[in-house]
């Protein structure tokens, strides 16, 4: 992969950004005359087929990216109030991923997400009515 100025600044944003971030705040971080949102679109998508970026998503189906390199490998908790995240620890599924490999599944990847409204959120009465989404949520 050449290296090139989109492609260096989308990595610089991506490291000053703890935690994953969504491909338009990339886009608004390193700014309009750098690249267009496509070439974001783009880098991180051949980021992600070497393993250099992770993505994950918000409980409304909103990709996020998160660079991997040099971080354990880890999972995620979203809020479904205000979207803040946080990690959560490894487990292996690879067990699982050998099983469904003895029945004759072949390409198998998977994607672990764990959604919830965060202790700050729960203090606010508004938050745990409104998801991120905009759209009001039933409280069951």
């Amino acid at each position: 992969m050449r290296i090139t100025k989109p492609r260096i600044a989308i990595i610089e944003s991506l490291t000053r950004h703890e935690g994953p971030i969504s491909i338009e705040k990339i886009h608004q971080d390193i700014g309009t005359e750098v690249c267009d949102l496509v070439t974001v679109y783009r880098c991180l998508s051949a980021f992600e087929s070497l393993g250099m970026v992770r993505r994950s998503y918000l409980h409304n189906g909103t990709c996020l990216y998160e660079l991997t390199l040099g971080t354990p490998r880890h999972y995620h908790i979203v809020c479904k109030a205000c979207g803040k995240t946080d990690r959560v620890d490894y487990f292996p599924v690879e067990s699982m991923e050998r099983m469904l490999q003895d029945r004759g599944y072949t390409q198998i990847s998977h994607v672990v997400e764990f959604f919830g409204i965060c202790p700050t959120c729960q203090k606010n009465p508004e938050s745990r009515q409104t998801s991120i989404s905009g759209r009001r949520t039933s409280r069951a």
